[in-house]
């Protein structure tokens, strides 16, 4: 893959070209074009577009941070049937310091902290809650959506064999 995942001094997760991108290689124009837009948009898109796509390990330690907020906010009672959403509370500075610890090597790990992870997770939820809202669906219509793969998470199924 011709992109890597950097973090700014800022703590902006920022897409960077490490080689001429590969005409047959799709994940160096979609991601870049993710996070182009927002931040927030570029972690949604890896948790969702990019759900099951083969990266490297920086890209999946960022979808594996943007589907744990997915995974939470699915989990959340208020999501059944409705499009007004509040906050999806950020998870503790413990899991986010662990969260922070998990980090593979990229360039800009110095500036990983717990604080800037609730901050990404902050930035997120704003972008799904607004856009959930916009689309006038549930969370889980809005992410099935996205990625079929999404529909059954936080639901309780019951099967019955005979």
């Amino acid at each position: 893959m011709g992109i890597v995942l950097t973090i700014s001094p800022h703590g902006r997760l920022l897409v960077l070209a490490s080689e001429p991108p590969s005409p047959d290689d799709p994940f160096c124009e979609r991601i870049p074009e993710a996070f182009a837009k927002s931040q927030a948009n570029g972690l949604l898109s890896l948790a969702t577009s990019e759900l099951t796509s083969a990266l490297p390990p920086e890209f999946v330690w960022a979808r594996n941070f943007a589907s744990r907020y997915l995974t939470r906010l699915c989990h959340e009672p208020e999501t059944a049937g409705t499009s007004e959403l509040r906050p999806t509370p950020v998870p503790e500075p413990g899991d986010l310091a662990a969260m922070a610890q998990s980090a593979p090597p990229m360039r800009g790990l110095e500036y990983l902290q717990a604080s800037l992870l609730a901050d990404w997770w902050s930035d997120l939820d704003g972008l799904v809650r607004a856009e959930v809202r916009e689309s006038g669906r549930n969370v889980q219509d809005y992410l099935h959506q996205l990625n079929p793969a999404w529909r059954a998470v936080g639901r309780v199924t019951v099967s019955q064999h005979r």
